[in-house]
């Protein structure tokens, strides 16, 4: 049986079923006209960029000034708190957007033993058309991040592997134990974490960190160890971690690099990253 509730002017709710399940997954449709009207500096897209990394649902659809998302109970409070958030003005609202280059170029413009360099838009346009020129290369770009100030973003680009990491004896009903084996699935590649802040509106990356996460060797040729039970893979993975902070002016881009993959010797191609904000609209 389908129900309508009406739990506020502000937004509206079908839920599927009438249970109070937490993890149910349901419809709601949100009325969000008022928060994306001509003027404001908040659009759709930043709204469900906004939901995305704070309560970690993709599933919605904007359309005629709502937002439908089919989400659990729970995800829907999430929601909720999110949109009530934005209408108080509680914490200023901030893009940033990355893109990672993995290159044997040194790219920044004079030698250097910093990690970070200040680049103008200018700057920036130069360096993708040289890397594009010599070499047919594109920086991979990250969907864009919206968050509020003091909020972690996370982001990921790489793959996912999975291995045989152990063997455990399952006991059945017979007394009789059964080896079974247990995977482990694991992240490869490139990790950043920020934390923006602002002061007269002006970013401050309190923290930024950058793993870099790299198996010695991918299946099938990865280590492997026998044992009584069954064969265990062993991947050797190394993760370099870098930690920085650093504030992120308007119209300035950070270059960070070059940072160095954990297997990588000094010949090796290094990762880059570009990193750019803008603070979309200040605490009230």
């Amino acid at each position: 049986m389908h129900r309508l509730v009406l739990l506020s002017a502000a937004w509206l709710a079908v839920a599927a079923s009438s249970q109070d399940d937490p993890s149910a997954v349901r419809l709601e449709i949100y009325d969000v006209r008022d928060l994306i009207a001509p003027g404001s500096a908040v659009d759709g897209a930043i709204l469900a960029e906004l939901i995305q990394s704070n309560v970690g649902t993709r599933n919605g659809v904007f359309q005629n000034g709502t937002f439908a998302v089919r989400a659990s109970a729970g995800d829907h409070v999430g929601i909720r708190k999110t949109l009530d958030r934005v209408r108080k003005g509680d914490g200023s609202i901030i893009t940033a957007s990355i893109r990672i280059i993995i290159s044997l170029q040194d790219l920044r413009s004079a030698k250097s033993d910093a990690l970070v360099a200040r680049l103008k838009r200018e700057d920036v346009l130069q360096l993708t058309t040289r890397l594009m020129d010599e070499s047919g290369f594109e920086p991979a770009s990250i969907p864009r991040l919206s968050l509020f100030e003091g909020q972690a973003g996370h982001v990921f680009v790489g793959e996912q592997v999975s291995y045989v990491s152990q063997w455990r004896i399952a006991v059945g009903a017979d007394g009789k134990g059964k080896p079974e084996p247990v995977s482990t699935i694991v992240n490869i590649g490139t990790t950043v974490t920020l934390v923006p802040s602002v002061e007269n509106r002006e970013i401050c990356l309190d923290k930024l960190r950058i793993d870099l996460a790299e198996p010695r060797r991918l299946p099938p040729l990865m280590g492997k160890v026998e044992t009584p039970h069954g064969t265990i893979q062993d991947p050797e993975i190394r993760t370099v971690q870098y930690d920085l902070n650093s504030p992120l002016r308007a119209n300035e881009t950070l270059l960070v690099g070059p940072l160095m993959k954990p297997w990588g010797g000094a010949e090796a191609s290094k990762v880059w990253l570009l990193i750019a904000g803008e603070v979309v609209r200040a605490a009230r």
